[in-house]
């Protein structure tokens, strides 16, 4: 990363209207752009069963599955999941059924002029996201 790199964030972790926390823009986003870019994803899909088995702690078991895709029987966890110089900033993005991202090629990219203090959301449905997992929820 260099200092010109800065120029290229427009949001942070916030609270969420939504659901508790999420990202919200730090300054305007003009239409299409490129906010950020999931890179080598090596996802491995293992049961609870299988981590009880493994005897991984529960305590474990339950902070993984805030941080990844999972349904009742099976997780996704992804290689950068303790990567300590990786944010993955996928994982506080909430869903709304007018999102103002969309999701092509890894990338993820504003779908409209998004304002600033505005919370960045996805179509969970349209961005073919998990939506059994767990802590899927919609507040109406």
């Amino acid at each position: 990363m260099s200092i010109d790199d800065l120029n290229e964030i427009y949001f942070e972790i916030g609270v969420s209207k939504l659901h508790n926390i999420g990202l919200i823009a730090i300054r305007s986003i003009p239409k299409n752009t490129l906010l950020f870019k999931i890179e080598e994803f090596y996802p491995i899909f293992i049961t609870f069963k299988e981590l009880k088995k493994r005897k991984i702690p529960m305590s474990v078991i339950n902070m993984i599955k805030k941080k990844c895709a999972h349904d009742k029987d099976i997780i996704e966890i992804t290689n950068d999941l303790f990567d300590k110089y990786s944010t993955r900033w996928v994982n506080y993005m909430n869903h709304s059924y007018n999102p103002n991202l969309y999701f092509k090629n890894n990338c993820y990219y504003s779908r409209k002029n998004i304002k600033k203090g505005e919370e960045l959301t996805l179509n969970y449905k349209e961005d073919n996201y998990c939506v059994n997992c767990v802590d899927f929820k919609v507040k109406s």
